[in-house]
This record gives C-alpha cells, structure tokens and sequence, in this order.
C-alpha cells in the first residue's frame, strides 16, 4: 500500500474536523494507525479510504505519520 506526502486542511480547536486520504492499494488493507495527530483527533479506515476525524484540543503545527496494513502484511506509510 502506498500513501505518500499529503498537506490536510487546518483545523480550528473545539470544532468537528474531518479529512480524506485515498490510499493506493493492490491488495486490500486491514488496518491504520497514526502517530502526531494533535489531541482530539483520531483515524479510521474504510476500504481504501484512510479518514482523520474528531475535535481537535490543540494547536500548532503538526507532523503526522499514517500507517496502513493489507490483508497480506504489506505494510505502507
């Protein structure tokens, strides 16, 4: 699986954020994992479609690392 470098849209503090991130896959995945989201914030997986959602807690300019796995162990960041 591969995500690559994406920039997401900025989010304000104590307001429902969302975004999307396609992820380009031959082998279905099974799992994501994220690290660096701001407080409030939490990730989740459908088919290929990796979402950042929740109400963030904090500011600042953040550094995160999503972590995707498929069905066969391929693991892909």
């Amino acid at each position: 699986p591969g995500l690559g470098a994406a920039t997401l849209p900025v989010g304000t503090i104590n307001v429902a954020y969302e975004a999307n991130i396609s992820v380009v896959v031959s082998t279905p995945l099974s799992s994501v994992t994220a690290t660096g989201l701001p407080n409030g914030l939490n990730v989740s997986l459908s088919g290929s479609v990796v979402t950042i959602y929740g109400t963030p807690t904090q500011s600042g300019n953040f550094t995160v690392v999503i972590n995707v796995t498929d069905v066969a162990g391929g693991v892909g960041t």
